[in-house]
């Protein structure tokens, strides 16, 4: 099931970090200019949390497109070094 775009992005920024906490798994993250991007997938969709690094703050909650190149940003950042022993 994905999720229900119009509802999540009508949500305020808690309620988005809300259902990450409900039904999401984290993945990956990535420092990219002053921020740390957390990426989750839940329901389907991957879902990127912005944390920006000055302010301590996350400033948005946004869903990513799997079509994105920036999902290969977060691909290059895993370590599979494991599966070859």
């Amino acid at each position: 099931m994905a999720l229900d775009i119009n509802m999540f992005y009508s949500c305020t920024v808690e309620e988005r970090l809300e259902i990450i906490s409900d039904s999401g798994e984290y993945i990956n993250s990535i420092k990219h200019f002053g921020y740390y991007i957390h990426l989750y997938t839940a329901e389907g969709d991957f879902i990127e949390i912005y944390y920006n690094i000055d302010t301590n703050e996350i400033e948005d909650v946004e869903i990513l497109d799997p079509d994105n190149e920036r999902l290969n940003w977060f691909a290059i950042a895993v370590d599979i070094s494991d599966l070859y022993r």
